[in-house]
């Protein structure tokens, strides 16, 4: 029953999240075959949903939930500042074209200095856009806003044909932010026994049991391949943050 589910997002707590409907349809079904199935059927998905819920709780979530109370209390503390940064969203909200519509659920760090680059054309962040909203958000309120789609796992590219499209794409832009753990690897290899490492380790801790992931051949990476294709027609100016800030060559 949750195989479907575990295809599409397999870590326990999308596992057990996911599942919910196609497990709750099965109440009724054990129902009307008897009374000691609906009793079994009952117990066996509560210890699942009790067990799956706590690991994905102490070995995925938790992480984030310390996150979030750790950025709540800095809130708390500094109120001044996130009056600033409220004051600062509103006022380019309403100053772009795309912001009228836009109500902000919570209030995130604004990007000081960034407008420096806007001002001077189109910028693009390639990747990581998940873990950077603060610095997304900023861009879509650009006069000009960035493609209408990202993929923050793959940066909407996973395979080289989709590459090659993603790379057609974002050379209409001025300015590109690149990920520097994808500029960091175009002048490396890759060492298949440690990524074989990472990757079993990561896949033991993402299941829950013992996995070793055999690698025989390289990996694709789309970051890296994508920092490797438009590398040739841009030259990195500067950083900001966790990014390298590439400008079209010629402008």
């Amino acid at each position: 029953m949750l195989l479907p589910v575990a295809f599409g997002r397999c870590d326990p707590g999308h596992v057990i999240i996911n599942g919910i409907i196609p497990a709750l349809m099965m109440f009724p079904a054990m129902a009307a075959t008897g009374k000691m199935a609906f009793r079994i059927w009952t117990a066996a998905y509560l210890a699942v949903f009790v067990v799956t819920s706590e690991i994905g709780y102490w070995s995925q979530y938790i992480p984030n939930f310390k996150e979030g109370i750790s950025m709540h209390e800095y809130y708390a503390a500094h109120p001044d500042q996130v009056a600033a940064w409220a004051a600062k969203w509103e006022a380019l909200r309403l100053a772009s074209p795309h912001g009228k519509d836009l109500h902000w659920s919570k209030v995130l760090p604004f990007p000081d200095g960034l407008d420096q680059l806007t001002s001077k054309g189109r910028v693009l962040m390639t990747g990581d856009c998940e873990g950077n909203m603060w610095l997304s958000r900023y861009l879509l309120l650009q006069k000009d806003p960035p493609r209408e789609y990202f993929d923050a796992f793959s940066l909407g590219a996973s395979t080289p044909a989709q590459l090659e499209r993603r790379v057609k794409e974002d050379e209409a832009y001025r300015y590109l932010m690149v990920p520097q753990s994808a500029m960091q690897m175009l002048n490396g290899s890759i060492n298949l026994s440690a990524y074989q490492q990472s990757l079993s380790n990561y896949l033991s801790k993402l299941l829950q049991f013992p996995v070793n992931s055999e690698v025989k051949n390289a990996p694709y990476m789309p970051d890296t391949e994508y920092a490797r294709r438009i590398i040739n027609d841009y030259k990195p100016i500067g950083k900001y943050g966790s990014f390298v800030i590439l400008e079209k060559k010629g402008m």
